[in-house]
């Protein structure tokens, strides 16, 4: 069994999130942000301001004029698709390496969390909620406990296996009952340490569903769904699937017909191309 004091000196080893995701993070987190805070999160850290600019200035883009500055950006791209390339950038960097524990090779992570994000915003925008960004970058960033984890994940594996073989729990559920902790516990730790707003770590933390009933709050319900919808894609067997086995429940509970799932499911397939193609050398 793992101790907490573990999972933090692991999560100390993490490369952090850069400074203007960090306060891009607080700023969505509020009920309206405006162009120029925006601007100034980006501006804080030169490293994501160079990143900006290559991207901007990319043959993705193609645009009429050289962008030259982070407003110059916003007025050309708009401020909702700064965000997206500052999140992504950053997310990206984090979730690179291979997580053999969880069998992903490199960049497998970030493109399964990309695709959470879309699906949780398109369901947020198709239910008519309000915190639209905050449930994007939910999706974004509700995995990140797997790369703290995954070495114990590597080590422990048939144990988790055998686990699940017997109780026919699911792979999160094997995971606490070997491990101690589960993948999104130590999510939840990140972001507490991190100091991301109290509201963004409430939908991480709230994104476990033991039980239909569970279903409360139409924001982690979005997020469930989407990362369920995006596993399920990816899952090698039935035992994988049981960790979402009540996504039929977010479903109903969020009243959505399976239609404009698979609708969903079809766009966010081809924006993770297009958002791939547009950081592709950033």
């Amino acid at each position: 069994m793992l101790t907490t004091d573990q999972i933090i000196k692991t999560i100390s080893q993490m490369p952090p999130i850069s400074p203007a995701a960090h306060r891009i993070t607080e700023l969505l987190a509020q009920p309206r942000q405006s162009v120029k805070e925006l601007a100034e999160a980006v501006q804080i850290d030169p490293v994501v301001t160079a990143q900006i600019l290559k991207v901007c200035n990319s043959a993705y883009f193609s645009l009429p004029v050289k962008v030259v500055s982070v407003p110059h950006a916003i007025n050309m791209l708009g401020a909702h698709r700064l965000v997206d390339i500052v999140l992504l950038g950053s997310s990206r960097a984090l979730m690179k390496r291979n997580l053999k524990g969880y069998g992903l090779a490199g960049g497998d992570l970030w493109e399964q969390s990309l695709a959470t994000a879309l699906i949780a915003r398109a369901l947020a925008l198709r239910c008519q909620m309000k915190r639209t960004s905050l449930l994007f970058t939910a999706g974004l960033l509700k995995d990140l406990g797997k790369i703290v984890l995954d070495r114990y994940i590597a080590k422990a594996a048939r144990q988790i296996n055998d686990r699940m073989v017997t109780t026919g729990c699911s792979h999160a559920e094997a995971e606490r009952t070997v491990l101690g902790f589960d993948f999104l516990d130590v999510s939840v730790m990140i972001a507490e340490k991190w100091q991301f707003p109290e509201s963004l770590v409430a939908i991480i933390r709230n994104c476990r569903v033991s039980d239909a009933v569970d279903f409360r709050d139409p924001g982690p319900a979005a997020v469930y769904l989407a990362s369920a919808l995006v596993q399920m894609q990816a899952a090698a067997d039935e035992i994988r699937v049981r960790d979402w086995r009540y996504h039929q429940a977010a479903q109903e509970y969020l009243k959505l017909e399976t239609a404009a799932l698979e609708e969903i499911n079809r766009g966010s397939r081809e924006a993770v191309k297009n958002y791939r193609a547009m950081l592709a050398g950033a």
